[in-house]
């Protein structure tokens, strides 16, 4: 089926040893297969000052600055 995009929208619900049900829904399309379920364990958000850490260390790849094992820094000019 040229041009054609195939898409699932699907879930699945299983029983809790306590009573009750758990659910978790996905879709699963070109992008790859994405659940979705508050059952599903998260990493914790990254604080402020990684986030910031992260920015200057894009920032000094962007501007060629590199940093060796030894703490050396190596700038790149172009002239």
């Amino acid at each position: 089926m040229a041009g054609s995009i195939l898409i699932l929208l699907l879930s699945f619900r299983f029983p809790f040893p306590s009573g009750g049900y758990g659910e978790v829904r996905y879709v699963a399309d070109e992008l790859g297969y994405r659940p979705s379920s508050p059952l599903i364990p998260t990493p914790h958000p990254l604080p402020a000052h990684a986030i910031e850490q992260i920015r200057i260390a894009e920032d000094q790849r962007r501007r060629g600055i590199t940093f060796h094992s030894r703490g050396v820094i190596v700038v790149v000019v172009e002239e």
